[in-house]
């Protein structure tokens, strides 16, 4: 952490909301990237997302350090989703009720065929992760969406890095076979 930084952090646990806010701003949009792949909906993120600043203003100073601030923050966010999703589960509740947008791929030609192509292969991309357990699910994104290492994964999880590895390989391949029998029902 850079020197201003330093300084935020310690503005932050002493109360200064401001300081707070300068501190987690450059975080904001990876935290909604995660909280929306994890809720599957961008209603339900953006909750998620609130609910995590507030539990990482309200638990400012027990960050030691340990760890980078960005990965306190996905922690605290995952487990945000996490918990979310298990009240609602308990609830009987619906875990994801429409179709996220579009996730963005790289600009090629964008013709209207091309972009209903894309947008059908994102559909099938999020029902996959909606299916898959969060065991699988979390590390998959963490890794393919956010490009974390599998040591950054293993502490923002709280698991060996061998175990990232296999939960990661056995999600891809879960999410391949699924992506394929979505695209096969859609026939």
């Amino acid at each position: 952490m850079d020197d201003l930084n330093l300084r935020l952090l310690f503005k932050a646990k002493h109360g200064d909301s401001r300081a707070f806010e300068q501190l987690v701003t450059p975080y904001e949009q990876m935290i909604w990237r995660v909280c929306w792949r994890l809720m599957g909906n961008r209603f339900d993120a953006e909750d998620v997302v609130q609910l995590t600043m507030i539990k990482t203003w309200k638990h400012i100073r027990q960050y030691k350090g340990k760890s980078s601030f960005s990965s306190w923050m996905y922690r605290i966010a995952v487990h945000s989703c996490m918990d979310v999703l298990r009240e609602k589960s308990r609830e009987k509740a619906e875990l994801y009720d429409e179709v996220p947008e579009s996730v963005h791929l790289a600009e090629t030609e964008t013709t209207p065929e091309s972009e209903m192509l894309k947008m059908e292969y994102n559909e099938r991309i999020q029902k996959g992760l909606n299916a898959l357990d969060n065991e699988q699910k979390i590390p998959l994104i963490l890794f393919a969406v956010e490009a974390k290492s599998y040591d950054e994964i293993s502490e923002i999880l709280g698991i060996p890095a061998g175990t990232v590895k296999s939960r990661i390989s056995r999600g891809r391949e879960r999410l391949r076979k699924m992506i394929e029998n979505i695209g096969k029902e859609a026939r």
